[in-house]
């Protein structure tokens, strides 16, 4: 059983850790790759003035996914953004409940403006189920994109809506297949680039275009932890194994086993020493503040 494939502006490239197409759904925190106790998180990133991409291919530098967040005693985020000018860009999120305290919707409002711009209705286990649909919302209540998972037959359609409401872009994936790809016109648009994440460590990326013609390339993973938490390399090879760009990640952790501070070295043909040198033009450096690494309740918010 499968969740959401996430979809994503081309070329951005995402890793495994996001969660999306695992068995079970993991909490926002374990999905940020933290492992013990955390009330929120501080992140200074310093990026190398270097861009590692191909045509129509991943970026290798792995990003830091939460700069300033603040999760709820079951791990959840309730903020999500980063700090600009002393000031929190980013987003505020409700979590309902049903009865028994599993999330049934999540709704994600920007913090500068208070509106609503995307919402999920998630399956009826809340968070140790699957997501089975999410919309994205613009202004004035205006339907962005749709997305549906049907976790029976393994199959999920999305589709993005232009203002007056006409369909934009849709795909559906079928067990493992672009089964369909339609597009209003050409050019990067949100939707056009999709990631099935395998239970084997690869990352199955499509980009497709308006002739219904997907690219597929497939970046393997090997992580610090069994669990698949903080990936330690990301090889992305052709068709006949060559190696094409990897990313390769030495890590620091506290007590609890999250990261507080993370170096990135990345290999290109161009480069070819990779992390030998360890250069700090071939690097990403993230680092975090942790608050309150404790039980959560024990903690108060500072």
């Amino acid at each position: 059983m499968r969740s959401l494939r996430y979809a994503l502006l081309s070329p951005i490239f995402l890793t495994a850790f996001i969660g999306f197409g695992q068995q079970k759904r993991h909490t926002d925190a374990q999905n940020d790759d933290f492992a013990g106790p955390i009330k929120s998180v501080s992140t200074v990133t310093t990026h190398a003035n270097v861009k590692w991409s191909q045509p129509s291919g991943p970026t290798m530098v792995l990003p830091v996914w939460c700069q300033d967040c603040a999760y709820d005693p079951d791990g959840m985020k309730t903020r999500s953004g980063q700090i600009l000018d002393e000031k929190f860009v980013g987003d505020n999120i409700e979590l309902v409940r049903d009865p028994n305290g599993h999330i049934a919707n999540r709704r994600r409002i920007n913090a500068s403006t208070g509106e609503l711009f995307d919402e999920e209705t998630w399956g009826p286990f809340g968070k140790d189920g699957v997501v089975t649909e999410r919309s994205g919302w613009g202004k004035d209540d205006h339907l962005d994109s749709r997305e549906t998972y049907d976790p029976e037959t393994d199959v999920q359609h999305f589709t993005t809506y232009d203002e007056p409401g006409n369909v934009k872009l849709t795909w559906t994936y079928t067990q493992g297949h672009v089964e369909s790809y339609w597009a209003q016109s050409d050019g990067p648009q949100f939707g056009d680039t999709f990631i099935d994440f395998k239970d084997n460590g690869d990352s199955l990326r499509y980009y497709c275009q308006k002739d219904r013609q997907c690219e597929r390339s497939v970046v393997h993973y090997d992580y610090l932890s069994p669990n698949k938490r903080n990936p330690t390399s990301a090889e992305w090879r052709d068709a006949n194994g060559n190696l094409t760009l990897a990313a390769y990640c030495e890590y620091e952790l506290d007590s609890f086993q999250n990261w507080t501070r993370r170096l990135v070295f990345v290999w290109s043909p161009d480069l070819p020493e990779r992390s030998t040198k360890k250069t700090p033009a071939a690097s990403s450096i993230g680092r975090n503040s942790l608050r309150d690494p404790q039980p959560q309740a024990a903690s108060s918010h500072p």
